[in-house]
């Protein structure tokens, strides 16, 4: 080998540690930005977990939809989306649950209260079952009154009872 070949080499193994410096450098600028990148996301996250968890279903899935296409721009990973997508849906799950048990709640104390309507159904039942009349219409007629509920109402309230013997 030849000193032309030796210097040739040597100014290949130049090039070659200067590419990999400069690719090295290139990685960590990545690594740096991305970094900088999640730590802004795991903030705009935590406001929006607190934010989505006193709005309604549709305001959340707007808001949802626009974050979704802020990452898909920034060309992130589809697992940082679904994460974002599970942690919104999963509190905005369990707030509608709350307020469903809330309402089964309310209607139990307004319909079961004393002179409640269930109250009134099971009078208007006992009425029939009583043998005093000869059809469901006039049991609820000539009773609807004295109890306190209308004619439909009490109508209803003797469907699928069982028939006089």
């Amino acid at each position: 080998m030849d000193e032309s070949e030796g210097a040739q080499l040597t100014k290949l193994g130049n090039i070659e540690s200067g590419l990999l410096a400069a690719a090295s450098a290139k990685a960590t600028e990545i690594e740096t930005e991305t970094e900088r990148f999640f730590r802004r996301m795991d903030r705009r996250y935590a406001r929006i977990l607190q934010w989505a968890s006193t709005k309604e279903k549709d305001e959340v899935a707007d808001h949802l939809a626009f974050l979704l296409l802020f990452v898909f721009e920034q060309g992130k990973s589809a697992r940082i989306v679904d994460d974002v997508k599970n942690d919104l849906l999963r509190s905005f799950a369990s707030e509608q649950k709350k307020r469903h048990l809330n309402a089964i709640n309310a209607a139990d104390a307004l319909h079961g209260k004393p002179d409640g309507s269930r109250e009134k159904q099971g009078r208007i039942r006992e009425a029939w079952a009583s043998g005093k009349y000869t059809s469901r219409d006039r049991c609820a007629e000539e009773e609807c009154g004295a109890i306190g509920m209308s004619f439909s109402a009490a109508r209803k309230a003797l469907r699928n009872t069982p028939n006089l013997t």
